[in-house]
């Protein structure tokens, strides 16, 4: 039985000293943090060109929107910023088809509220609809409510052709089938999946299913309520059926139950697909507190994007709900910014940077195995 102390050394020693870690420091030092206009700028030039995405497509089902919170904008950015980095270098390194999978969808766009107005801003397959450079070659999707569905399905066929959309209208843990389906037989198919549930309703078995074909994730673990749950004797089925078994049961805190979970995602699957990086990004504040974790498998280049993540993660991780509700409210012009002169922080540069040599030597030189 591996120990929580072994769980800790083979995730540190798998990661090679890049940026996993999960902090077990209180929500002190992330308020200690000075705001600077710099950061307050960056993150609200990310919000106004989100905020773009959504308006192509928002007149569509214009009633139908999925109520979210000022911190929801966090994870969409950090899937923004990904889209087309990983969509470069897959297609560079001859990966075909190239699916986006996305498990808990919703209708395509966001309402987030901050006192009394409303920002719009584009759910996760939108936006891998529309950042993907090249397209993906099928985006597929799983929305359980059916508005929702119909509401999606329309909105993408305003951003890509009809034949690469898939929307299945069911509970994923029946959909996945359909899913890993698509992927078998297929041995140079890669995809991009984001994995957003509202709580516990991913089963482990869906998501091993996923993570045993090769591919990169963002999976959503909502930290502070698996904690909760795992407190309430009721709902241990709920929780082995979560975690997949019932090692849940020696771990207490929400540090170790997260450590947990990143472990078996990190040590599934065949050797050949298996991420060599699981990096968790803490997104916290009062009431609340989870993590977007990203999961990949390291290329023969060595990575090098990984870094342009765990840049992000350390600034990310700063922010707050207040942080981000004054973001939203310069976004939205309720507030002056303090200068627009400024350079734009230096990890948009390095990814843009990298972007510029991925189709030289640092892709198309080293194949991925």
């Amino acid at each position: 039985m591996t120990s929580l102390l072994g769980v800790t050394m083979f995730l540190t020693h798998l990661n090679n000293g890049m940026c996993y870690g999960i902090s077990r420091v209180s929500g002190v030092s992330r308020r200690r943090a000075a705001w600077s206009s710099l950061d307050i700028d960056w993150l609200k030039e990310k919000l106004l060109s989100l905020r773009g995405i959504a308006e192509q497509v928002s007149h569509i089902y214009s009633k139908i929107v999925l109520p979210a919170h000022p911190w929801s904008a966090i994870k969409l950015l950090m899937h923004a910023l990904y889209v087309p980095l990983y969509t470069r270098i897959i297609h560079a390194y001859g990966y075909s088809p190239i699916y986006y999978i996305d498990l808990f969808s919703g209708c395509g766009i966001d309402s987030i509220q901050v006192r009394g107005t409303q920002l719009l801003m584009p759910g996760s397959p939108v936006i891998a609809a529309a950042l993907a450079q090249p397209q993906f070659d099928k985006i597929i999707c799983v929305e359980k409510d059916r508005k929702y569905a119909t509401a999606l399905r329309e909105r993408l066929k305003a951003l890509v052709p009809p034949d690469k959309i898939h929307v299945i209208n069911d509970d994923v843990n029946t959909a996945i089938d359909l899913i890993t389906a698509l992927l078998d037989d297929q041995p140079r198919a890669h995809y991009l999946a984001f994995i957003d549930p509202y709580g516990l309703e991913l089963n482990w078995n869906t998501l091993a299913k996923l993570l045993s074909y090769r591919g990169d994730l963002w999976v959503l673990y909502q930290t502070r309520e698996v904690a909760r749950v795992r407190g309430q004797p009721s709902s241990a089925a709920r929780m082995t059926l979560f975690f997949g078994d019932e090692r849940w049961r020696e771990f207490v805190s929400e540090y170790e139950l997260l450590l947990y979970y990143c472990f078996k995602i990190q040590t599934h699957g065949r050797p050949s697909v298996r991420r060599n990086f699981v990096i968790p990004i803490a997104i916290k504040g009062r009431g609340f507190s989870y993590h977007l974790i990203f999961a990949a498998r390291e290329t023969a280049g060595g990575s090098p994007w990984v870094s342009v993540i765990c840049e992000y993660k350390s600034r990310i991780e700063k922010y707050t709900p207040r942080y981000v509700k004054y973001a939203i409210d310069i976004a939205l012009g309720r507030v002056q910014a303090l200068s627009e002169f400024l350079e734009p922080y230096t990890a948009q540069k390095k990814i843009t940077d990298f972007l510029e040599i991925t189709s030289e030597d640092t892709i198309t030189g080293n194949p991925m195995p």
